[in-house]
Formats: structure tokens, C-alpha cells, sequence
């Protein structure tokens, strides 16, 4: 079930964690699920300053950093209640804020997922997100990192809807053909002299 972030106020008894997954004695990964669901959510417009970016050292990996400006209603209900429950279930571990802070904004990371598919507004198909643009996006957050007594969050971006301008790359304009004007009916004779 996809939530919507306008009628989503996050209740952190439903927060739950599931069963760990331990990928070495450092690496655990922690999956969350909300009221037994899988957390997803449907964003507000966010701006998008830099659009997609990849991990220097992995350049299969994309990422794109999102603007929270204006968005503190969707931040107090939607995303700060995952980072309260973790923080007050790991007291003894480093909790990595994801909500981050410049002299412009707040901002957040979003992952994009492997399977992501893209949208413009008339719901076609696109590659890729440009910068300085808003979009939509539904988002997971699939759980919690845990290394070395430190905590990181990850949230993935399952679909987006990128509002971008509207751009035509070939030729558009509807040609008109100009009208044939037909000619007009002769002029009747003229009358006879009196």
C-alpha cells in the first residue's frame, strides 16, 4: 500500500523492525515495516538540484539529492518519526541523521532503486532526471544500516514523475494551406442606354 504524504502522520508504535540480516560481524542490515506493511510514500513536489548522480566508486549506483524546503509538515509527519523510534531503540549506536542541512535548505539522499522507472507529467516513460527540476517520487524506506555502532537509513526511490517543461524535438507547427479564393462571377452587363 503506497501512502500519501498529506494524509500520512507516522504513529511510532507502528514502526517495527524486523528480522536482522548479518552480512559479516560489522555489516547488519535491519528491514522496518510500518502498521506490517512495507513503508512506502508518495512525496510532495521536491526540487531537485543536481538530478541523477552516481557513487564515485560504483558507478552502477545512482542517487539523487532532493531540496526539503517548505516541507516541514511533510518532514514532522512522514520521516522524523523513523529517526526517533531508531534513535531511542539504539541508544548506544550512532544514529546518522538522513535528514541533512546547508546554508539553502534541508535536503535528503534518495537511492534510486535498480527496477526505477521514470515519468514525465503526461505519464510517458523517460531515461533520466535533469537538474533544477521538481518530481514526485515514491519512496521506500526499506530499513537501517548498522556499522561499527553507527546507524544509516535507506530510502529508495521506487518510481518517480519528473515535472519537467514540456520540450518538442521535431518540427510541430500545423501548416495551414492557404485558401483558394475562387474568383468572382463576372460582372453583369451593363444596362443600355436610355
Amino acid at each position: 500500500m503506497i501512502l500519501f504524504y498529506k494524509t500520512t502522520t507516522i504513529d511510532e508504535t507502528l514502526i517495527k523492525r524486523n528480522k536482522k540480516l548479518s552480512y559479516s560481524k560489522d555489516f547488519t542490515f535491519v528491514p522496518i515495516t510500518y502498521n506490517s506493511n512495507p513503508y512506502i510514500l508518495q512525496t510532495p513536489p521536491l526540487f531537485i538540484p543536481f538530478g541523477i548522480q552516481s557513487y564515485e566508486q560504483d558507478s552502477k549506483k545512482y542517487y539523487i539529492n532532493v531540496s526539503l524546503q517548505s516541507e516541514t509538515k511533510f518532514i514532522n509527519n512522514c520521516l522524523l518519526p523513523f529517526y526517533e523510534k531508531i534513535k531511542t531503540l539504539h541508544k548506544h549506536h550512532q544514529v546518522e541523521d538522513f535528514i541533512k542541512e546547508n546554508e539553502y535548505s534541508q535536503w535528503m539522499r534518495l537511492k534510486i532503486s535498480e527496477d526505477c522507472i521514470h515519468f514525465n507529467e503526461t505519464k510517458e516513460r523517460i531515461k533520466t532526471i535533469p537538474p533544477k527540476i521538481y518530481g514526485t517520487f515514491i519512496i521506500h524506506l526499506a530499513g537501517y544500516w548498522i556499522l561499527d555502532k553507527k546507524i544509516f537509513f535507506q530510502w529508495k526511490i521506487l518510481q518517480s514523475k519528473i515535472h519537467a517543461p514540456i520540450k518538442l524535438e521535431e518540427y510541430a507547427f500545423i501548416d495551414e494551406t492557404p485558401k483558394l479564393i475562387p474568383k468572382p462571377p463576372p460582372l453583369p452587363p451593363p444596362p443600355p442606354p436610355p
